[in-house]
């Protein structure tokens, strides 16, 4: 059992040593693992080379591969632009907890590193250890670990290398931005019932204007001039006139209305229309047509309706 512990400790203080120049972000604070980039003996890394990665142990000479210890854990809690420092735990064979922290000095390739801590088993004391180590950063893929110590079972040293897991997960593409949705085509304008005439100030040509577009064979086509040019002229109190009986006439809205007249709130008509009805002339006009009973006035309604 002690030489099983004292090896325990050896492999996971060394695997401390070599971790102190390697560590992962698991708790929100970034924390670099190993250099990358073009690394050799003797240079100088870059202080823009990203240090993020998993690092690990390929083998260990005369001591026990790290692997056999499970569950290691770091925990940085403090780094410098020259300092790493952070506490750690593992579990070894034998049920051996090991726990204790790691401080390594960033300088160029070769990186000094001491460890120290306790490892603890069932019915047995606590026993301590101490290890001292020099990192070596031999290239962007490899970290050489050359260590000695003490435990309270005895001297141990060995020589370590860590290399760059090939099979990380590769960091997740970012989530696209989404596709912005197209603008929605205004809608269409409706059309103007007035064919563009409604701003024409004389009366003549406002009604040839809109008697050109619609250019009326009878009295119902004849109405549909009549009712726009009431329309046009609504500002200024324009109507349509009822007529219930006679010639001429056309039902609309509710009512019956002469098909070539308009009407004003004083009772005023006007003749837009003249010689309306089949074979008629039904060409435009404006005439004053005198008065009427001012109860025959409706005031103007929107032609499409």
């Amino acid at each position: 059992m002690m030489n099983t512990m004292t090896r325990s400790i050896a492999a996971a203080a060394a695997c401390v040593l070599a971790t102190a120049c390697g560590f992962e972000h698991t708790s929100g604070t970034a924390t670099p693992t190993a250099p990358s980039g073009n690394v050799s003996g003797g240079g100088t890394p870059s202080s823009s080379q990203s240090y993020l990665g998993t690092w690990a142990s390929q083998s260990l000479s005369a001591l026990p591969s790290v692997s056999s210890c499970s569950n290691l854990q770091w925990h940085v809690t403090n780094q410098t632009t020259t300092t790493l420092k952070g506490d750690f735990s593992a579990v070894c064979p034998g049920n051996i907890v090991i726990k204790g922290s790691a401080s390594g000095q960033l300088n160029g390739t070769i990186v000094p590193m001491l460890a120290d801590g306790t490892a603890t088993v069932a019915n047995l004391p606590a026993c301590t250890f101490s290890l001292a180590g020099t990192g070596t950063i031999e290239n962007s893929d490899t970290l050489r670990i050359d260590y000695t110590g003490k435990t309270c079972l005895g001297p141990v040293s060995g020589s370590e290398v860590l290399r760059r897991k090939s099979n990380d997960p590769p960091a997740p593409a970012p989530t696209p931005a989404p596709t912005p949705a197209p603008t929605p085509a205004p809608p269409p304008e409706p059309p103007d019932p007035l064919f563009g005439c409604g701003g024409i100030q004389d009366k003549n040509d406002l009604v040839a204007c809109i008697h050109s577009h619609i250019q009326p064979h009878d009295q119902y086509a004849a109405f549909e001039v009549t009712k726009r040019v009431a329309w046009a002229l609504r500002g200024e109190g324009a109507g349509l006139l009822i007529k219930t009986a006679g010639d001429n006439i056309v039902p609309w809205q509710g009512y019956v209305f002469s098909a070539g007249r308009i009407c004003y709130p004083d009772g005023h008509i006007f003749k837009v229309i003249s010689d309306v009805g089949p074979g008629g002339l039904n060409g435009p006009s404006w005439q004053d047509n005198g008065f009427v009973d001012r109860s025959l006035y409706v005031p103007a309604i929107d032609p499409s309706r």
